[in-house]
């Protein structure tokens, strides 16, 4: 009996049966650090730091490869499951304060193309956070859609007419 008290007096002092608690403010300072390292160096690669466009695929495959990113790299982000996954929509769980939840579209356009886009919000916590989230978000997705052949465009009925004109 003398035993196993000290021993268990021995590992309460180590911290052996100490159970580290959750703590959602090192969680996102983590993330925070995460963000403040990959704008940095997005900073370093790109000359003038303004938004990046939106993610655009051009093609089924390359739309369902970046969509998966962005299924994955919205909960990633956020630390949050999905509430909402649909084909077109997805959406987090409501976060708690200090926390960030997300919410991604995939939208169609007129011209055959489709963009994905993505907002952050932050529960009493800098907007800068939410907004660098955005950004990171916008790099996984695109380069997720890198690799795909480029897409045809075709030729405007203008070109087309002045190459007629000038073989004539």
């Amino acid at each position: 009996m003398r035993t196993f008290t000290a021993l268990l007096l021995l590992f309460s002092l180590t911290g052996c049966t100490h159970q580290q608690s959750y703590s959602p403010v090192a969680k996102n300072k983590a993330l925070e650090d995460l963000l403040s390292d990959a704008s940095t160096a997005n900073k370093a690669e790109q000359p003038q730091p303004n938004k990046p466009q939106l993610p655009t695929c051009y093609s089924r495959p390359q739309c369902d490869a970046m969509w998966s990113e962005a299924t994955s790299r919205v909960q990633t982000l956020t630390g949050m499951r999905l509430q909402v996954a649909t084909d077109t929509y997805l959406n987090t769980y409501n976060a708690s304060p200090g926390k960030i939840t997300g919410e991604v579209r995939k939208i169609p356009r007129p011209d055959g193309t489709t963009i994905i886009q993505a907002s952050f919000d932050c529960n009493y916590c800098s907007d800068d956070l939410a907004s660098q989230a955005r950004d990171l978000f916008t790099l996984y997705v695109k380069a997720a859609g890198q690799g795909f052949p480029e897409p045809y465009i075709a030729p405007s009925w203008d070109e087309e007419v002045r190459k007629l004109k000038s073989v004539e």
